[in-house]
């Protein structure tokens, strides 16, 4: 035997775990980076919570698993009444402040297995999963108490109100057309509440 050869196998076996070491820590890299990158494609920049791609995406999730198995959920649209003067009269830091405290305040209060995301400028939605529209209406109602409260504790000097819309998932409704029944849901809200003021 050798004397140098086990040197030499101590050194190769040496470098083979610095390479191991290296590698291991670029893939550890490398998996935070996804990570990262996922947030930023997944969240909303301004409120945290799901943003407009994702919800797309998880609302389609929904109704595919509605079609193949019969998995009932519901949709809510919640769109901020008279959100633009809040930003003309108070600036769009405390608009942003708004849109926050609404988000995290809606979040903190829905289900675990319920999806808020911000959909739009000052419009939110809600995949309300394993319910039907009467069902999606009341844990909704639910939320809207506890928000209200809290919302004018946060923002005394105006109320900040919403308008909210509730549609059930039905046999052969794309998407577009459940969005589109939520919608018109809180423009009807919307247009009671600007009545009865």
């Amino acid at each position: 035997m050798n004397p140098t050869q086990p040197e030499a196998e101590n050194s190769e076996l040496s470098a083979l775990r610095e390479e191991n070491r290296r590698l291991r820590e670029r893939l550890a890299s490398q998996s935070r980076e996804i990570v990262r990158l996922q947030a930023v494609t997944t969240v909303d920049p301004v409120t945290g919570i799901a943003n407009r791609q994702h919800f797309d995406a998880e609302l389609n999730r929904q109704i595919a698993a509605y079609d193949r198995l019969g998995r009932e959920f519901s949709l809510a649209v919640i769109d901020l009444d008279r959100f633009k003067s809040i930003n003309d009269n108070w600036g769009h830091v405390t608009g942003d402040r708004v849109l926050r405290t609404f988000a995290s305040l809606l979040k903190q209060e829905l289900r675990a297995t319920d999806l808020c995301a911000r959909i739009g400028g000052d419009e939110f939605a809600v995949i309300v999963a394993g319910v039907k529209e009467d069902g999606a209406r009341e844990i909704i109602l639910r939320c809207d108490e506890f928000i209200k409260v809290q919302l004018s504790k946060a923002f005394p000097q105006f109320s900040p109100g919403w308008s909210t819309g509730c549609a059930e998932m039905k046999a052969g409704m794309t998407a577009d057309e459940l969005l589109a029944a939520a919608d018109e849901a809180m423009f009807a809200s919307k247009r009671a509440r600007a009545s009865a003021n």
